[in-house]
C-alpha cells in the first residue's frame, strides 16, 4: 500500500523529473517514489554500517594501525 508523502524541490530537481518522467513515461510520482525508497534503504544501511563499526571498535575489533599504514604503503607502489 502506498501512502502519500509530500515534499518540495528546487526547480532543476522539478525539471528533472518532468523530463525523466517525459522521456521513460513513468509517472513523476513513482520515480520519487522509488527514489525515496531507494534513498531510504541505503540511508538505512549506511547508519546500521556505522552503528555495528562504533560497536566493534568499542569491543577493541579493528585493524591495527600498522596493518593499515602496511596496506596503504603497498597500494601505492603497486597501486
Amino acid at each position: 500500500m502506498r501512502t502519500p508523502v509530500q515534499g518540495y524541490a528546487d526547480e532543476a530537481t522539478k525539471a528533472r523529473l518532468d523530463f525523466l518522467s517525459r522521456t521513460t513515461g513513468q509517472p513523476a510520482e513513482d520515480l520519487v517514489s522509488e527514489a525515496v525508497a531507494q534513498y531510504a534503504e541505503y540511508e538505512a544501511w549506511k547508519l546500521e554500517q556505522i552503528r555495528q563499526g562504533i560497536a566493534d571498535a568499542d569491543a577493541g575489533r579493528f585493524v591495527p594501525e600498522e596493518e593499515v599504514e602496511a596496506f596503504f604503503d603497498d597500494w601505492e607502489a603497486n597501486g
